[in-house]
C-alpha cells in the first residue's frame, strides 16, 4: 500500500495545485492560523520538510526560515514545486523516502510536514519518526498538520494490520491508500519518547490538526 500512495501521487501531481486549491490564494484566508503558527516555530530555521508535494506549504516556511530542504519521493511533484519556488533562492530540493531520508544531512533546526500523517502505516510510524528526528539537532521544532477526517469514506475498509484503506481516482485509475486518521492520544504516544512543549490544535472548520514540539 505504500507504494499505491506513491503512484496515486505521481498521478496527481500536474494537477494537484489546482485541485486542492492552491492556485486561489485568495480562497485559502481559512489557513492564517496555521501560517501565524508556522511564522512563530521557524524564524531564520534550517527547515527539512517531508513529502512536500507541489510546494504550497514549502512558500509559506520559506518566507520566514533561513532556508528549507524539500523533500519527495515523486519526481513529478518536485518538478511541480520547483516551478512554483523558482523565485524562492532559499529553497532546495531532494528527492526522498521518508522513511530513511538516506543521504539527507542532520543539521537542520526544524521539520514540517503536511498531510502526510495520514498516509503512514501503522507499523512504520516509529520508523519515519526516527528518521525524521535523526536529522534535526536537538532542540528542533517539529511540526506536523493533518486530517481530522476523511470525508470521503464510503468505500474504506480496515486491513489485517489495522489500516484504513481508502479508493482514490487519478488518470482514469482507482488507487488503494492507506488513509489512518490519528487520534490526539495515539499523536501523543507515538511521539512521547523524544517530544516535549508538545501542542496540539485542532481546526475543526477546515477539518485539520497540528501536533507542534521541541526534541
Amino acid at each position: 500500500m505504500v507504494k499505491e500512495v506513491v503512484k496515486y501521487y505521481d498521478a496527481l501531481a500536474r494537477d494537484y495545485h489546482q485541485r486542492f486549491g492552491y492556485d486561489q490564494e485568495n480562497d485559502l484566508e481559512e489557513y492564517n492560523e496555521i501560517r501565524h503558527l508556522i511564522s512563530d516555530m521557524f524564524v531564520d530555521c534550517d527547515v527539512l520538510e517531508v513529502a512536500c508535494g507541489t510546494g504550497y506549504w514549502t512558500g509559506k516556511v520559506s518566507r520566514i526560515a533561513k532556508s528549507v530542504l524539500a523533500t519527495d519521493i515523486n519526481k513529478s511533484m518536485i518538478s511541480q514545486a520547483r516551478k512554483l519556488l523558482s523565485g524562492h533562492p532559499n529553497v532546495t530540493f531532494k528527492e526522498a523516502d521518508a522513511y530513511s531520508l538516506k543521504s539527507i544531512p542532520n543539521h537542520f533546526t526544524g521539520a514540517i510536514t503536511v498531510l502526510w500523517w495520514c498516509h503512514i502505516p501503522r507499523g512504520k510510524v516509529a520508523i519515519f519518526l526516527d528518521a525524521l528526528h535523526s536529522k534535526l539537532k536537538p532542540g528542533s521544532r517539529v511540526l506536523h498538520i493533518c486530517q481530522l477526517e476523511d470525508l470521503d469514506s464510503e468505500n474504506h475498509r480496515q486491513d489485517s494490520d489495522g489500516n484504513t484503506i481508502a479508493l482514490r481516482k487519478a488518470d482514469s485509475r482507482v488507487y488503494h491508500i492507506i488513509k489512518n486518521i490519528p487520534s490526539e492520544h495515539e499523536l501523543r504516544k507515538a511521539l512521547s519518547r523524544v517530544a516535549r512543549d508538545l501542542q496540539y490544535l485542532r481546526y475543526p472548520d477546515f477539518g485539520l490538526w497540528s501536533v507542534a514540539y521541541s526534541l
